[in-house]
Formats: structure tokens, sequence, C-alpha cells
């Protein structure tokens, strides 16, 4: 769940643990999120791995904002750090070329 803090978007990773069941095969993440701008700590993302490593999860990355990081630092692509993630990306969202319909998952 993403909620509004106190002074900023935050995500809350325990309560994620909580929800994770037998029958749970993925997390889906939008990160960067749209609309809210909020991006995962480097903390974060790494919980995040760890707790779908841990649970063997599929990661499902919408990435299509990638690379536009707001001054929080770029994280590393899901897919580099972990072999059960699957990253979506485009070309028209992180350079403004918008009706350019090019993307990929990998």
């Amino acid at each position: 769940e993403l909620r509004d803090g106190d002074t900023a978007w935050e995500v809350d990773l325990t309560q994620l643990k909580g929800l994770i069941k037998a029958s749970t095969k993925a997390v889906v993440v939008n990160c960067p999120h749209n609309p809210t701008g909020f991006q995962f700590s480097r903390d974060e993302f790494d919980t995040l791995v760890d707790i779908c490593r841990a649970h063997s999860l599929i990661l499902f990355c919408d990435e299509v904002y990638y690379g536009l990081d707001l001054g929080h630092g770029v994280l590393p692509r899901a897919v580099d750090v972990y072999d059960k993630a699957i990253c979506l990306g485009v070309v028209s969202k992180a350079q403004g070329l918008a009706g350019l319909r090019i993307g990929w998952v990998a």
C-alpha cells in the first residue's frame, strides 16, 4: 500500500509481508510511481527484492518512468538484481516522446 506520509509518499513493506499467502505468485510495483512520484529508497528496494526472494515470488516492475528519479538516485533495474524479476519499459515516457510506441519486457 502506498500512503501519504508526513513529508512524502511511503510504502509499508511490513504490511506486504503480512499479505503474502501460499497462493501468492507475484508482487507488482510501479516505480517511479505515477502520479505520486514515489520511488523506493535503495534500502526499501533491497527489502522488496529480499521479500520476493524469500517467498520465491515473481517481481513485476513497471519501470516506464525509469530515469525520472526526482533527485532520489536511480535504482538498479529489478532484472539486474533478481532472477525472478520482470521489468516493463518504454521509450515514450522518460524520453518525452509522446506517441512513440516502443517498449520492452525484460
